[in-house]
């Protein structure tokens, strides 16, 4: 399916990918074509003497950090769910508040992460059918918009991945907004496309969602860490503060009993 045609109907800086996915998803269309390398070809592409080709995919599936369990015929499998699109500079893969349906990885380019302040935009932190409700009373949001109320929370480049929550959680909303900062190819897996790999290829679908599980338990650990960390400097904070406080009262008493 060509990218226009994919597109028909959407501006690529009006709306996220995602809000155009699961428009498709909902009206069971057929979604974006896979990237289905036939067999010969992947393991041409896979092995040791084939050029060092940036969009060389078996190979760049092989450096990603979450497939260090998966063998080159696992690789395989799961390449054929992958789905393969080269985003605008400046266009969203979703917007915060998007329900979640994908997993990215970025085969080159590089797309930034960034955290919308919902109290200076509240319209903006939403559902997908909170804003269809705002399209039918003719309330549409500008998303053409660059929002200033917005931080950047990370860059991320080649053999980085993101938005891995939408393919283990349910109604899952996302908590931040993806755009792509330069011209930039990623690959991603819906939904749909890991419910059709635990249907045909179990093994491989179990492999993946053990490791989405493990980057979810990481990144866990390293949140209540960071927040331990806050709350152990926080209360630092306000131990000197009352030290100094008792500090100045002693000082007040010495003061007066010198008069």
């Amino acid at each position: 399916m060509s990218k226009q045609k994919e597109e028909k109907g959407h501006s690529i800086l009006s709306e996220s990918y995602e809000v155009m996915i699961n428009e498709q998803i909902e009206k069971k269309e057929t979604l974006p074509t896979k990237i289905n390398l036939s067999l010969l070809k992947y393991f041409w592409q896979a092995g040791l003497f084939t050029s060092n080709d940036p969009d060389n995919i078996p190979k760049f599936l092989r450096q990603i950090d979450i497939f260090k369990n998966f063998g080159i015929t696992e690789l395989r499998t799961l390449s054929k769910y992958l789905h393969l699109r080269t985003f605008e500079p400046g266009e969203k893969i979703f917007r915060q508040g998007d329900r979640g349906t994908g997993l990215y990885f970025v085969l080159n380019g590089e797309v930034n992460i960034y955290f919308e302040d919902v109290l200076a935009q509240p319209s903006r932190n939403r559902s997908d059918e909170n804003s269809k409700n705002d399209n039918k009373s003719g309330n549409k949001n500008d998303h053409n918009n660059d929002y200033s109320n917005a931080y950047k929370i990370v860059s991320l480049k080649r053999l980085c991945h993101f938005g891995e929550l939408a393919l283990i959680q349910d109604n899952n909303l996302r908590s931040a907004t993806a755009k792509a900062e330069v011209a930039s190819k990623l690959l991603g897996i819906f939904r749909p496309d890991l419910e059709e790999m635990l249907e045909s290829d179990p093994i491989t679908a179990a492999k993946l969602l053990q490791s989405l599980a493990g980057i979810v338990v990481n990144k866990l650990m390293a949140v209540t860490e960071e927040v331990r960390f806050l709350s152990k400097k926080l209360s630092t904070k306000e131990l000197a503060k009352e030290l100094a406080k008792e500090s100045d009262k002693e000082s007040d008493k010495e003061k007066g009993g010198r008069l």
